[in-house]
């Protein structure tokens, strides 16, 4: 560490990600996963200037990048409401040591470092004496902090089963409950713990020695413009009225709707822009104009249920559970095995049957039909012959009366009178 020592703050700056065996959960109880932590390190001072918490293992730009900029940030005393002391140290740094790790050697984090001026040196991976500083206080921050949190169980191990088991049995608390603990511990207790390498001293003793009064840490005119990096980039095409798809979330709004009609009508064919967005806030994304390069800054849409802040992994997380899981049972059906339902068909269908025989229409054999109609003609021939004398008139020229006939219309010729059906 002699051969590493600094002159001045801010002139050394060592980063490095590390991986906390402690589970956290959401706000409704649900297992979130296990937390990686980026720091960012004050060689000279000994003082943590900025850190970022990332819930799921593997190393992000975005991360990487919010570690940063929570480093150049000016910190005020609301954003630790659970500390008692203030927490001074920020500003933008001369030179950045960092490993090889895919998070910091990312084509986004050096375009952030090259738009404050700054050049990474990057280091081999594994050769943690190269960067001391934060490998340090990274096992000072195990032992003094992490080991007295109810859930850490130790150092992970890489391909340890049964570690992960453990951890997810044993996860209490939320990410926001996790970094107040570690807020409070590196503001209120560590930076203000006498330091054997500063002769005595505490961090933030050296720090306020070098910086008060009128020479305060310096920060880049255009950090507003700075923190709009969000450490992920992908191309996009703009859908007319649903607006961007980035990890299953859409995006939308005015500006979006009315950037997408100014390209549509300048060129045919889908309309594709570049986005930058943050796994660890998924709220809003920015969205650069290909024509001009600027950027708007564009909302989830409202009715997925996104509060800022959240994570791509709390979102993740809350999605899967709301998603109906296939099983091998069949869904269920009405009237399955109910043998009520069919008691009911069975009286229905003896309805049925009763009505068609009742409306049924009778039916006769060939040759019953042929008998009757002889039987007919012989009646009406026998009425003929009984009244063969045809000068004489059915009206009497004495009477007024008709004389009616020995029969009567309607007679029941066929043996039952004439049915409505015949």
């Amino acid at each position: 560490m002699e051969h590493y020592r600094v002159s001045a703050p801010l002139a050394r700056v060592e980063v490095d990600a590390a991986n906390i065996s402690i589970g956290v959960l959401d706000n409704n109880g649900r297992y979130l996963g296990t937390v990686m932590l980026y720091l960012v390190f004050d060689c000279y001072t000994r003082a943590v200037l900025g850190y970022k918490l990332q819930v799921g293992k593997g190393e992000t730009a975005s991360s990487v990048i919010d570690a940063y900029i929570d480093a150049i940030s000016p910190k005020s005393l609301s954003d630790y409401p659970s500390c008692s002391s203030d927490y001074p140290m920020h500003g933008l740094f001369v030179s950045v040591f960092c490993d090889g790790g895919p998070g910091y050697t990312a084509k986004q984090t050096f375009t952030f470092l090259s738009s404050i001026d700054v050049i990474p040196t990057v280091v081999e991976t594994g050769q943690g004496w190269k960067k001391p500083y934060v490998e340090r206080f990274i096992g000072t921050l195990r032992s003094q902090c992490l080991s007295q949190i109810s859930g850490y169980v130790g150092k992970y191990k890489s391909g340890d089963p049964a570690l992960e088991v453990s951890v997810e049995k044993q996860a209490c608390m939320t990410l926001p409950e996790l970094k107040q603990l570690i807020d409070k511990y590196i503001v209120d207790v560590y930076h203000h713990r006498p330091h054997s390498s500063l002769d005595g001293r505490s961090p933030y003793q050296v720090w306020m020695e070098h910086f008060s009064g009128l020479h305060l840490p310096f920060v880049p005119d255009n950090f507003e413009l700075i923190r709009s990096y969000r450490g992920e980039i992908a191309e996009r095409t703009i859908q007319d009225h649903k607006g961007i798809q980035i990890n299953n979330v859409f995006y939308n709004s005015r500006e979006l709707h009315l950037l997408y009609l100014k390209l549509k009508s300048m060129s045919r064919g889908p309309v594709a822009v570049t986005c930058e967005y943050s796994s660890n806030d998924i709220s809003e994304i920015t969205v650069c104009d290909p024509n001009d390069n600027s950027v708007i800054t564009v909302p989830v849409v409202i009715s997925q249920g996104i509060e800022e802040g959240m994570s791509l992994a709390e979102y993740q997380v809350a999605r899967k559970l709301k998603t109906p899981q296939n099983t091998h049972a069949p869904a269920p059906v009405f009237g399955h095995n109910n043998t009520f339902l069919g008691e009911i068909g069975q009286r229905h269908k003896r309805n049925l049957n009763d009505a068609k025989r009742s409306g049924k229409r009778r039916t006769f054999a060939a040759e019953d039909i042929s008998t009757d109609v002889m039987r007919r003609k012989d009646m009406l021939a026998g009425h003929a012959a009984a009244h063969q004398d045809l000068e004489h008139s059915p009206f009497d020229s004495h009477n007024s009366e008709p004389t009616a006939p020995d029969y009567q219309r309607g007679d029941d010729i066929f043996g039952g009178g004439w049915d409505i059906d015949e």
